[in-house]
This record gives C-alpha cells, sequence and structure tokens, in this order.
C-alpha cells in the first residue's frame, strides 16, 4: 500500500506568514518598476519625482510662455547651454530660466531681444533702482545689464502677468548643472532668460 504525500510536511517547509510575505513582494516589485524606469527615465528626473512627488509634475505655464521666444533667439543663432524649472513663492508657481551664447556683439543682443520680446506682445524695458524689488534686491551694479517687463502676458498661457527677465551678461555664464560656459566677449553674448508668472 502507497502512502499520500501530498498532505504531509516536509522538513522545508514553513508557516505561511502572509503580511511578510506580501511586503516582501511589495518591495521586490518596487525595486524591479525603479530598476526599469532608470533605463528610461534620468536619475535627477526620478529622484525628484520620488521627493519632489506631485509638486513636479505640475505644468509649467512659464516654459510654455519662453518657448516662442526661445525658439526666436534659437532662429537667431544663440545656443542654450543651460535651462531649468524652479518653484517660486509660497504659492510655489513654476519658473523657467535658461542661458545662452549669441554670437552677436552686447549692443546687437540687446536690440535682438528687445525685438523678440516686441514680435510676443512684450514692452521691455531698461532696469532702474525702482526696479529692485521685483528682482530680489539685485545690486546697483548689475540693473544695467537687466531689461525687463513684469507687467504684460501677452500669452495669456496663466493669469495675471508674467515676469519676463533677460540679463545680458558682461561676463560669461557657467551653468551648474553641466558647467557648459556661454561666453561674453566682443563677438559673443552671454543672455540669462527668466520667466515666472
Amino acid at each position: 500500500m502507497s502512502k499520500d504525500l501530498t498532505n504531509s510536511p516536509t522538513p522545508t517547509s514553513r508557516k505561511p506568514q502572509p503580511i511578510r510575505d506580501k511586503l516582501f513582494v511589495i518591495v521586490a516589485v518596487f525595486f524591479l518598476v525603479m530598476t526599469a524606469l532608470n533605463l528610461i527615465i534620468p536619475r535627477e528626473t526620478m529622484y525628484g519625482l520620488l521627493i519632489g512627488g506631485l509638486s513636479s509634475l505640475k505644468h509649467n505655464d512659464a516654459k510654455d510662455a519662453a518657448a516662442p521666444l526661445e525658439r526666436d533667439l534659437v532662429s537667431n543663432g544663440a545656443i542654450k547651454n543651460c535651462k531649468s524649472n524652479y518653484e517660486v513663492g509660497i504659492d510655489n508657481h513654476l519658473g523657467y530660466t535658461a542661458d545662452y551664447e549669441l554670437p552677436i556683439g552686447r549692443t546687437e543682443a540687446i536690440a535682438l531681444i528687445n525685438d523678440i520680446a516686441s514680435k510676443h506682445g512684450f514692452t521691455l524695458h531698461h532696469a532702474i533702482k525702482a526696479d529692485q524689488t521685483g528682482l530680489n534686491g539685485t545690486a546697483d551694479i548689475y540693473l544695467d545689464d537687466i531689461y525687463l517687463d513684469h507687467t504684460s502676458n501677452p500669452t495669456h498661457v496663466s493669469p495675471g502677468p508674467l515676469k519676463l527677465t533677460f540679463t545680458v551678461s558682461k561676463k560669461d555664464l557657467t551653468c551648474a548643472a553641466n558647467y557648459k560656459v556661454s561666453h561674453s566677449d566682443t563677438n559673443h553674448t552671454a543672455l540669462y532668460v527668466d520667466v515666472k508668472n
């Protein structure tokens, strides 16, 4: 007569631990998904999504407003060396910045940004001492480099005015993220673009 072994315990069997087993599966799946995503999404973006949560997923109206200005800069030979999204103020509105190098001198660069801004409904003015508050207290010596319009909203991508600021730098600008340099000399102009809403 043969013995039925299907229900008999084996020396390696263990008592089921439902909570521990489920937790192990959840952790294993999490690491598997994170490993797969790491191949698709840059690590910095993934960390931003994990740390920043849903706030990183907000739509950036400032970047949308900057897009036509950037297209015109690039069509005039500008090279983008750096870009960044950031949050502004207590209500965490998103802003957008970019560094460019223009293949023209400073005087021509100032005329170009005024033309581009005007084409898109902005009216730039040369920064004066009264603008310092809106520029986070920028020192007097840098006001000569700044051209801005903080009252218009020709794009209507967001409610309220957009704050468009161009800094036509007399010095090279170095991007902290990738160490690319936007040069400023007699034949090149480093340009910093900042848009907030």
